[in-house]
């Protein structure tokens, strides 16, 4: 129509000429281009750590490598080459340590517990969940104090300035480095084919003995930072300290696994009574896997420990759902805990070698 103008021409072109510049900006295909070949490079790691099982099987004098120790050697390969980026100027990896923690206690270590709470063969564990609480729980609180004891020792004895304060640094330094790594150990077990029972033994103290070990820390950093104070005035290690750090265990325990109990009992009442015809095997599988996480951070919202509440709960799961979901249902999410927990253990072990190599350091 004669006097309508839809629409101005050259406003439309001045547009197209901004957005196409935008767009083409040289920093951000820069950094495009780094994000891009920094991707390659981590899926190049994971190939290349799947590549390397095959290899160790067929190759005799690679036999006496594990798993954790594989990966490892790649990831340090990986954070050298890293290392060799940043020195040439090429794009490369940057840690943060501190966004390095949060991404690891988010994304990394929730599926490797809950792989191995649902994976878990209930009715072997259950049957000496005595002897495993004794050797996970005990065990680990043992070990905790000896090297904690031993270090304040030293360091009562050497150092220069001493405050009453570090007692309890050494203690939760002590719990940091108490608990043991068994991957080793399991691997030789199935070589040799073990009696199950100390396999069971073994793998259960494993599998608790990290949740252990991060409650205690955090129940050492808690009284720390509470009694912060009246430890710089006397000793930390009076009566009142150590009522408060097994009050603070006792707690931080107890409510943990409350907590993961009570998500898998909802989670397997509301999956008992849905109408599966509706509901397709993968949300089925993703359920659980949800339910799982939920407890985790419900647990790490109230200052707890998801570590605990997310083994709870996906050691209920794998009695308690798995007669409620479909038999499709039951191989996908088994098939799915096993892979996102070797996906993100294998992250794991490759990001501790490329954390050792980062870039200013």
């Amino acid at each position: 129509m004669p006097g309508i103008q839809f629409f101005d021409q050259a406003t439309f072109c001045q547009n197209c000429t901004r957005q196409t510049t935008t767009s083409t900006e040289p920093g951000d295909e820069t950094s495009e281009s780094a994000d891009s070949v920094l991707i390659v490079l981590v899926i190049c790691a994971f190939i290349a750590n799947y590549l390397s099982d095959i290899a160790i099987k067929k190759i005799r004098f690679f036999h006496f490598l594990n798993e954790a120790g594989k990966t490892t050697i790649l990831g340090l390969a990986l954070g050298l080459l890293n290392l060799f980026l940043h020195r040439w100027g090429k794009p490369h990896l940057d840690f943060n340590p501190e966004i390095y923690a949060k991404f690891f206690n988010l994304f990394l270590l929730p599926p490797i517990i809950f792989s191995a709470g649902f994976t878990l063969k209930q009715r072997r564990f259950l049957s000496n969940i005595g002897s495993i609480l004794m050797l996970a729980v005990a065990g680990t609180i043992v070990n905790a104090l000896v090297i904690g004891a031993s270090l304040w020792l030293l360091v009562y004895t050497f150092a220069d300035h001493y405050h009453p304060i570090y007692g309890l640094v050494c203690m939760a330094y002590g719990a940091a480095l108490s608990a043991t790594d068994t991957v080793a150990v399991l691997a030789v077990f199935q070589e040799v084919r073990i009696d199950p029972l100390v396999y069971s033994l073994v793998f259960g103290e494993s599998v608790l003995n990290d949740a252990v070990a991060i409650v205690l820390f955090r129940t050492f950093m808690a009284v720390l930072a509470h009694d912060g104070n009246k430890c710089a005035e006397s000793s930390p290690l009076n009566a009142s300290t150590v009522g408060a750090m097994f009050g603070e265990f006792f707690l931080v325990t107890s409510m943990s696994v409350l907590i993961g109990l009570v998500v898998a009992v909802v989670s397997a009442f509301l999956l008992k009574r849905l109408d599966k015809r509706h509901m397709a095997p993968p949300a089925e599988a993703a359920w659980i896997v949800l339910f799982a996480f939920l407890a985790y951070f419900l647990a790490e919202t109230a200052a707890l420990s998801g570590i605990l509440a997310v083994f709870v709960c996906a050691l209920m799961m794998g009695h308690y759902h798995w007669h409620s979901l479909t038999a499709d249902a039951q191989i996908s999410s088994l098939q799915n805990s096993i892979m996102l927990g070797n996906l993100c253990e294998t992250a794991a072990l490759i990001s501790v070698g490329v954390y050792i190599f980062r870039p200013n350091q």
